[in-house]
């Protein structure tokens, strides 16, 4: 495995070792084996992070905004700063109005966070435990009006349901409580 083969594999896997060793455990041996080092990988994560935003504003993806999206905020957590917090506010903003209906849920479940709240995860938590109380608001507002505006899309996809939609903004409200936002 050459060093851009590595880079490649990486990024595909989401800049997580545990998708690698899960996936494909024998590859992850030989990307191991290049000891590359925990910098270079950051080095990666910033660069996946900023080609699919920059991607994602510029209109190179403008279908399923929930999985570039998703793919940000993972890549962003790992990053973990003020400065990609902040672009993943300017990047929800943009993907809200455009997502299309039955999946404007799935970008809420991403600001919320898929665990359970103690785990604080998700943009509101994240945001907000950085030290960005207004953009933790900004977060949760969003996330209430995506609950709110989304309705079943016909014909109905697996991912769309009710009781999802209703859960989200249960979350939404239960993170607000809790953060005294």
């Amino acid at each position: 495995m050459t060093m851009n083969e590595a880079r490649e594999y990486f990024i595909s896997m989401g800049c997580s070792a545990f998708h690698m060793a899960r996936e494909y455990p024998d590859r992850y041996d030989h990307y191991k084996r290049l000891h590359i080092t925990a910098e270079l990988e950051h080095q990666w994560t910033m660069e996946a992070f900023t080609d699919t935003y920059d991607k994602v504003l510029g209109g190179h993806h403008s279908e399923n905004l929930w999985a570039w999206h998703s793919r940000c905020e993972e890549y962003m957590h790992t990053l973990n700063s003020r400065e990609y917090f902040s672009k993943m506010l300017t990047l929800t903003r943009f993907v809200t109005p455009k997502e299309t209906d039955g999946q404007r849920v799935v970008i809420a479940e991403t600001i919320n966070g898929r665990r359970d709240n103690k785990f604080r995860d998700g943009l509101i938590y994240g945001a907000y435990d950085c030290g960005m109380p207004a953009e933790a608001m900004a977060f949760a507002s969003i996330a209430l009006w995506l609950a709110e505006h989304d309705r079943e899309p016909v014909p109905n996809e697996n991912r769309w349901s009710a009781e999802r939609v209703v859960d989200s903004r249960r979350k939404t409200e239960s993170i607000i409580r809790a953060l005294k936002l």
